[in-house]
C-alpha cells in the first residue's frame, strides 16, 4: 500500500497476507504544510504482482480540505438597563471568518437560574464569510435586586473552540 500527497509518496506498507473479502488497516501520519485542498492517492498492488479478478480497482483518490476556523462575536450594546418582569434584549452578530462552514451554539454564564434566558436562534449555521444575527432575551424574576450583573456570552463552534464576550446588565 502506498499513500501519496500531491504525487509525492508519504509512506508505504506491505501487507503479507490478506484473505478474499478481508480488510487490512494501515495508518499514515501527515501534517499538511498549507491550508486548502490536497490530493491524496492510495494505491495497492501498483505493479499488479497479485493476481486479482479486477485489476482496475487498486487506486483510491480523494481531495482533502485543510481549513481554518475563525469567528467573531460582537454585541451591539453591551450595557443595557432594565426592570424586573420585562424583556431585556441584546442583539448579537456572529461572523464566520474561517474557510469552513460551521454551526455555532450560543451560551451564557452569570445569569441567575431563576431568570428566563433564550437565544433566537440557539444554533446558527454560517458559511465562510457569512454573518448572522442572534437575539438574546432575558426576563428577570420579580425578586431580582437592583444592581449591575455581569454575564459572559460564549459562541461555541461545532468544530473548533469557543469565543467569549462580556455583557453588563443594570437593573
Amino acid at each position: 500500500v502506498t499513500l501519496e500527497v500531491e504525487g509525492e509518496e508519504l509512506g508505504n506498507a506491505t501487507i503479507t497476507e490478506l484473505a478474499p473479502n478481508a480488510t487490512a488497516v494501515n495508518v499514515f501520519y501527515w501534517t499538511p504544510e498549507a491550508l486548502g485542498d490536497h490530493n491524496l492517492t492510495a494505491t495497492v498492488d501498483a505493479n499488479n504482482n497479485v493476481e486479482e479478478s479486477n485489476e482496475d480497482n487498486n487506486t483510491l483518490e480523494r481531495t482533502w480540505h485543510v481549513g481554518f476556523y475563525a469567528y467573531n462575536l460582537t454585541v451591539t450594546e453591551s450595557h443595557v438597563t432594565g426592570n424586573v418582569n420585562e424583556t431585556i434584549r441584546f442583539e448579537l452578530n456572529l461572523t464566520n471568518e474561517g474557510d469552513v462552514e460551521d454551526n455555532f451554539t450560543l451560551l451564557i454564564s452569570g445569569a441567575y437560574s431563576s431568570w428566563d434566558v433564550s437565544f433566537t436562534p440557539n444554533v446558527i449555521h454560517l458559511q465562510p464569510g457569512e454573518s448572522g444575527n442572534v437575539t438574546l432575551e432575558i426576563v428577570l424574576e420579580s425578586d431580582t435586586l437592583a444592581g449591575n450583573y455581569s454575564m459572559s456570552l460564549t459562541a461555541r463552534s461545532q468544530y473548533h473552540g469557543k469565543i467569549t464576550d462580556t455583557i453588563v446588565q443594570s437593573g
